[in-house]
């Protein structure tokens, strides 16, 4: 799995790591911590609200690098920090689909209209 880290990106006055890979060539993609950071909520709500209901994900729509074969390299790309690393028990990437469901169960009118802003500048 190729996965690329494109810089940061800006979408309504939020900066993030833009991410190319992870579910095909030339696909967007956008780490949980970049979903927290962009809600403004914390990573562990992002990560809980998805294993609560991670009977709704599958391989189009959500991997967890963390479980993912030679990861540490992928995340050390990413930057994340060994200390981050170890200390995660999911460090998670999603597709649009992906993100659009974790949306879902979000469920507010800022968490929708935040996807809309990301769904024209950036998962272009």
């Amino acid at each position: 799995m190729k996965i690329k880290n494109i810089g940061q990106q800006e979408v309504a006055g939020k900066s993030f790591d833009g991410i190319i890979g992870g579910f095909g060539k030339g696909k967007r993609s956008i780490l949980a911590r970049d979903i927290a950071k962009i809600h403004g909520v914390s990573v562990k709500a992002i990560n809980q609200s998805i294993n609560r209901n991670r009977r709704h994900f599958n391989e189009n729509g959500l991997i967890d690098l963390k479980a993912s074969p030679n990861f540490e390299k992928t995340l050390e790309d990413l930057d994340f920090t060994p200390r981050e690393i170890g200390n995660a028990n999911n460090i998670y990437l999603l597709s649009e689909r992906g993100y659009a469901k974790l949306l879902k169960i979000m469920d507010s009118d800022s968490a929708w209209d935040m996807y809309e802003k990301l769904v024209d500048e950036y998962f272009v």
